[in-house]
């Protein structure tokens, strides 16, 4: 996460949420990559961004983190889709981080979809 003003300029998304699945923070292009303002998304779930038929491996896989410290999708990039505001999923790039330090969990998002 380095190169963080060079994923952001390049038009990507991070959002960082607590361990509880709250999201915390928003930077980048939100509005372009997942359909919602920043402020739209702080302060509610991380399933508002995740299709319906996913949500139940996104919560196992949350809850599997936070007891193990692991999970299917940490510190690897996949192809999945989110939702936009406008209810519509959106195809992306998903890369998830663990906070190390702080108790959060960061991910990367980048549009994959040229109607983002």
């Amino acid at each position: 996460m380095e190169d963080m003003g060079d994923e952001l300029a390049a038009g990507n998304t991070l959002v960082v949420a607590e361990r509880s699945g709250i999201i915390r923070a928003v930077y980048g292009d939100a509005k372009r990559v997942l359909g919602w303002t920043a402020e739209a998304l702080v302060g509610k779930p991380l399933v508002t961004l995740i299709p319906e038929d996913m949500r139940a491996a996104h919560l196992n896989g949350l809850a599997q983190f936070n007891a193990t410290g692991e999970g299917p999708i940490l510190n690897r990039t996949v192809e999945v889709q989110c939702v936009g505001r406008d209810g519509m999923a959106r195809d992306i790039a998903l890369t998830v981080y663990d906070g190390d330090v702080d108790p959060v969990i960061y991910g990367w998002i980048e549009s994959r979809a040229g109607g983002a």
